[in-house]
Parts: structure tokens; sequence; C-alpha cells
């Protein structure tokens, strides 16, 4: 969504597809008074999402957050930003990208029930929503553990399979990641 639309800007602006051309455009429009970007900017901050991680400055900013929208997506924010923390206090120094990926792979499992969030709860899922509720489908689970990869700096993509292949097959999505700098 969103991601995909900066990355497009950003190539459009500047001629190369790097997220972190993002962040300056979030926080402009935060200065402006938009109350979702003002949210965006403070979450990015504290978890150190397309710019420099600063948690003094994102609970700064997450404080200062006043109107009624901001204050919505600071509490969605919060929530998330406790899930991930929680996962990736999971990892020690020591760990290489294999011992990462099999911890964070456990976390995964271990935070998530297979299932629908629209059939449990009635509202149209992200995979924000899917993490929060703890209940998702495949693609939740692939987009879950690829979003805590990449936070540690392991390159990550999702596979995806169409059940249309005329064997039978059904729609599935997987993480694929990189380890050790390896695509083996």
């Amino acid at each position: 969504g969103w991601a995909q639309k900066g990355a497009q800007y950003s190539e459009a602006r500047y001629g190369k597809r790097d997220m972190s051309y993002l962040f300056p455009c979030y926080e402009k429009a935060a200065d402006m008074g938009w109350g979702e970007a003002e949210a965006t900017v403070a979450y990015w901050r504290y978890m150190g999402f397309y710019c420099e991680q600063d948690k003094e400055e994102g609970e700064r900013r997450f404080a200062a957050l006043s109107s009624p929208e901001a204050i919505l997506w600071g509490k969605h924010y919060r929530a998330f930003a406790e899930i991930i923390n929680q996962a990736l206090a999971q990892l020690g120094e020591e760990d290489d990208d294999w011992a990462r990926t099999a911890k964070l792979y456990a976390f995964v499992s271990a935070h998530m029930a297979y299932g629908n969030v629209y059939d449990a709860y009635g509202i149209e899922a992200t995979v924000y929503d899917a993490i929060v509720c703890g209940l998702g489908i495949c693609g939740d689970y692939a987009v879950y553990l690829g979003l805590l990869l990449r936070h540690c700096g392991i390159p990550v993509m999702c596979g995806y399979s169409w059940g249309e292949d005329g064997l039978g097959g059904a729609d599935h999505m997987w993480t694929l990641a990189w380890l050790d700098g390896s695509r083996d």
C-alpha cells in the first residue's frame, strides 16, 4: 500500500527505489497537521523504520499527539510496536541469521492462530490486524515473518502460488529469506 506508493514516488522523483525518501514526506505531512502522519512518524522513529531509530524522540512524538485521529493511530502503532518488540526480544546478540530466523518463526507460530480475521471479527483485515488480533492465514504469517526478518537486516521476499494451476493446488504464500547472504 503506502510503502509501495512511497517507493514509486522516490523512483519517480529521485530515480531510485529507496524507501528512505518516504520518511521526509511523512515528516512534512506531520508538520502540516495530518494526524495519521504524526502517529506514523512517531512509530517509525520509535522502531527505526525508514529512519534512524530514536526511541526517546518516538515517545516524545507519541506523547504530543493531540487530534483524535492521531491518538487513535498512536494506540494502534503502540500495540503493534509492543508485539514486534516482544518478537525481537527473543533474539540474542550471538545469534546468526539461521538462529534469528528459527526464533522468529517460532514466535510467529506461537503468536498466531490460523484463521480469518474477517470471519472472526467482521472487519476487512490487513496484516497489521492479523498481527494485533493474533489470527491470520498463510499470507499474514509470511508477511509477519518477513517484516521481522527485514527488521534484522535479512533480505526477504514472499512467494506465491495460485491454485489455478490445473493440478488441484490451493492458493498459498510463504516467506523466502536469504540467510547469511546465501540464496541456497
